[in-house]
């Protein structure tokens, strides 16, 4: 089991070449601080487009770094 410690956010995997790029970092840390943020609250506070932010996410649940939990009025999102 490997641990990866960035920004008091803390990922463990096994056996996986897990990195994170700044922007991937940035997304975890606000997520962390508001499970339930938005992908175009997050594009907002990142100055970048939704878009960016929709193919970050993308990555870290291909990772499996982020998960979205729930259904479409009730969902939030889970750092794995």
């Amino acid at each position: 089991l490997k641990k990866m410690k960035k920004n008091n956010i803390e990922v463990e995997f096994e056996n996986k070449n897990v990195g994170v790029n700044s922007t991937q970092r940035k997304i975890l840390e606000l997520i962390e601080q508001n499970q339930n943020i938005t992908q175009k609250e997050i594009a907002f506070k990142l100055k970048t487009t939704v878009r960016t932010i929709e193919k970050n996410i993308n990555v870290l649940k291909e990772k499996e770094i982020l998960q979205k939990i729930g259904t479409d009025k009730a969902e939030y999102w889970k750092i794995i």
